[in-house]
């Protein structure tokens, strides 16, 4: 899957405000297949003993795949997307 979410600035203004100049990923971009492992686990501090989903699992996304990165390659991207262009330009300036 590649990334392509980001928010470009041009002199201060945001040049893609809205989701017909914003690109981000669609059904054609998603992987063929997804499994998903829930593991219930109860949160003893909260009074029914249930914890709050949804945006939580995609917080870790971007820094797993830039350590995998960094794993693989030996340099660190410091800003997001990681795009095919930002990871040749660090390869390159990183010989």
């Amino acid at each position: 899957m590649r990334f392509m979410e980001e928010m470009l600035w041009e002199d201060g203004r945001l040049v893609n405000p809205s989701f017909m100049d914003y690109k981000f990923p669609g059904t054609l971009e998603a992987p063929d297949k997804i499994h998903a492992n829930i593991l219930e686990m109860p949160e003893m501090s909260h009074p029914f003993h249930v914890k709050g989903v949804g945006e939580p699992p995609l917080v870790g996304a971007a820094p797993a795949i830039n350590n995998a990165l960094s794993a693989a390659t030996g340099m660190r991207l410091k800003q997001i997307p990681l795009t095919p262009e930002r990871v040749l330009r660090g390869l390159l300036e990183k010989d």
